[in-house]
C-alpha cells in the first residue's frame, strides 16, 4: 500500500465504509461483490410493469379539447333546434298563404260567375231573364222613379250588407243634394245671426285680452305663466272665429249629418256653461251676451236640420 493510505488507515481519517472494506478479509470482500453483481442482474432481468394507458382527458390539453368539443356539440344542438323552429314558422306561413290564395280564388269565382247560367236549375230550364231582355220583352234598364231619386234595386237590402250600405250612402247623397237645392238661394236667418254673434264675441274677447295684457298683474307673472295666459286668450278668440265660419257654412247648406249636429250641440253646451260661469263671477253683460248666442245657436241648428 502507499504510505498515504497507511497513514490514513493508521489515523482512521477515511470513510467508515472504506475502513470496513479494508479491514474485511479477502473472502468476505469477494462474496459481497458477487452478491452485488447478482442483485444487479436480477434488477436487469426483472420484468417491467405495464404502463397504464394514457388518458388524454386527464391531461390539460385533453381537458381543453374535451371542453371545446362539448361546447361545439351544444352549439350544434341549439342550431338544430333553431332550424326546426324556423322551418315550422315557414311551413305555417306557407299554409296561411295557400289558404288565403284558395279563399281569394273561391271569392273571385263566386263574384265573377254569379250569372243566371251558373246555376244548374237555370241551365236546365234553358230560359233566363237575359233571353227575355234580348227579345225586347223586358227593358234592360231600371226606370227612374218619379220623385227624381237615383236608381235602386227592389231587393237591394235583401242581398247583403254591401247593398244596404250602398243604399244608405245614396240616401245621404240625395238628402244633401235636395237640401242644397232648396237652400241654394236662401240662408237660414238664425244661423246667420249666430255667425255675426260669434264674430262679435271673438272681437270682444281679443280686445279684452289685449287690455288684460297691459295690466300690471299680468306683467308681474313669470314669463312662462304670462305666455300661457296670452295663449289661452288667443285660443279662445280663434275658437269663436272657427264657430262663426261653421255657422256660416251651416246657414248655406244646413246641418246635413250627425257630425254637424254633434258639433252644434257641443257648441251650445259650451256657450251655456261659459254664460253661467260669468254670471256667477258677477260679469252680467258677458253672461247675457253668451246666453243670447247660445239660444241663437240652438234654434238655428234645430231649424237648419233636414
Amino acid at each position: 500500500m502507499k504510505p498515504e493510505a497507511l497513514d490514513a488507515f493508521a489515523t482512521q481519517s477515511i470513510r467508515p465504509g472504506t475502513l470496513e472494506a479494508a479491514a474485511a478479509s479477502p473472502g468476505e470482500t469477494g462474496r459481497s461483490m458477487t452478491e452485488a453483481s447478482v442483485t444487479q442482474q436480477e434488477k436487469v432481468h426483472l420484468p417491467e410493469q405495464p404502463r397504464p394507458p394514457l388518458n388524454r382527458l386527464n391531461t390539460p390539453l385533453g381537458q381543453r379539447i374535451d371542453g371545446t368539443e362539448a361546447a361545439a356539440k351544444v352549439v350544434e344542438e341549439a342550431a338544430q333546434v333553431v332550424e326546426g323552429v324556423v322551418q315550422g314558422v315557414k311551413a305555417a306561413i306557407h299554409e296561411a298563404v295557400l289558404w288565403a290564395e284558395k279563399k281569394a280564388e273561391v271569392l273571385a269565382h263566386s263574384e265573377d260567375h254569379a250569372g243566371p247560367y251558373d246555376s244548374p236549375a237555370t241551365c236546365a230550364g234553358g230560359v233566363s231573364d237575359l233571353d227575355v231582355m234580348a227579345t225586347g220583352v223586358l227593358p234592360a234598364t231600371i226606370p227612374v222613379q218619379e220623385d227624381g231619386k237615383d236608381r235602386e234595386l227592389d231587393g237591394g237590402h235583401k242581398s247583403g250588407g254591401r247593398d244596404s250600405r250602398l243604399a244608405e250612402m245614396q240616401k245621404r247623397i240625395r238628402t244633401k243634394q235636395k237640401w242644397g237645392a232648396n237652400r241654394k238661394h236662401s240662408n237660414h236667418p238664425l244661423l246667420l245671426a249666430a255667425t255675426v254673434a260669434h264674430g262679435l264675441l271673438a272681437l270682444g274677447h281679443m280686445s279684452k285680452g289685449l287690455e288684460q295684457f297691459k295690466h300690471a298683474s299680468i306683467n308681474a307673472l313669470p314669463t312662462t305663466l304670462r305666455g300661457a295666459v296670452k295663449a289661452g286668450w288667443y285660443e279662445g278668440g280663434g275658437f269663436l272665429l272657427i264657430m262663426a265660419i261653421l255657422n256660416y257654412k251651416w246657414a248655406q247648406t244646413g246641418l246635413l249629418d250627425v257630425y254637424d249636429k254633434s258639433i252644434a250641440g257641443l257648441l251650445v253646451a259650451i256657450l251655456a256653461g261659459a254664460a253661467a260661469s260669468y254670471f256667477q263671477s258677477g260679469d252680467k253683460p258677458t253672461a247675457t251676451a253668451l246666453s243670447v248666442v247660445a239660444i241663437l245657436q240652438g234654434l238655428g241648428a234645430k231649424g237648419a236640420s233636414p
